[in-house]
């Protein structure tokens, strides 16, 4: 059997073809936000990075629903959005946490947001998302890079429990995505471009906004019983949410 690749946006739910077998998901949460400054002389905490979960299905069923977790949300002096937990299957068979908001703190360097944890999630293996950077603490306050999601074979890049300062986005592992970069003084912080990654922490300023994580994602592959065109196996990418 060849391979047969598909990407689809959403799906609600995902069909999978009657005698397909080894349903591989692997599901990635979340990024949490940056956060953002109001007027305080230190940068905002990154936000944390999605975590992974891997579950191999021998026999699957033709139907599953799914939630692909929705990115955390920046704001305006205050802590950033946590990013959403992503899900597949009813219970649900397959879990990765998100990760948290960065967080502003007066008078000293946002804390990072934590990275969401692998213990947390559903599958037969798993990886923790990245914790972010922490916000500068200065009179010209920068913010704090955002972590990486998890990788599909090695944890999100972890700058330990709240990070040294460095605005510079984590590069994430094999298989993961990026986060975002921490907001020069007075600037806000960046959006994470791929999914799962965190937001970067605001600069210093008034009602300075925290970047936006990056939603999470799944990715399905099986076998197929009856190829199109002599291929064998499929693989699909959900990238929204499905009831």
């Amino acid at each position: 059997m060849g391979a047969q690749t598909l990407t689809i946006a959403s799906s609600s739910p995902v069909a999978i073809p009657s005698g397909a077998t080894n349903l591989i998901v692997e599901c990635f949460g979340a990024g949490g936000a940056g956060g953002g400054l109001n007027g305080s002389a230190d940068g905002g905490g990154g936000g944390g990075g999605g975590a992974y979960s891997k579950l191999t299905i021998a026999t699957p069923t033709t139907s599953y629903p799914f939630v692909v977790g929705a990115k955390g949300t920046g704001v305006a002096g205050g802590t950033g959005g946590a990013g959403a937990d992503t899900t597949f299957g009813t219970g649900p068979l397959c879990r990765a946490k998100g990760g948290t908001g960065g967080q502003t703190t007066a008078g000293t360097g946002g804390p990072a947001g934590t990275g969401g944890l692998a213990s947390g999630g559903i599958g037969d293996s798993g990886f923790n998302g990245g914790w972010g950077k922490r916000g500068r603490d200065s009179s010209t306050g920068q913010g704090g890079g955002g972590a990486s999601s998890a990788g599909t074979a090695a944890a999100g890049n972890n700058a330990g429990s709240e990070g040294a300062f460095a605005t510079s986005a984590y590069i994430a592992p094999a298989g993961g995505g990026n986060g975002g970069t921490g907001g020069a003084a007075g600037a806000n912080g960046g959006a994470a471009p791929t999914f799962g990654g965190g937001g970067g922490g605001s600069g210093d300023g008034t009602n300075r906004v925290g970047g936006n994580g990056a939603d999470g994602k799944i990715e399905l592959t099986w076998t197929d019983p009856v190829p199109p065109n002599g291929s064998g196996t499929v693989a699909l990418t959900l990238g929204a949410t499905g009831a």
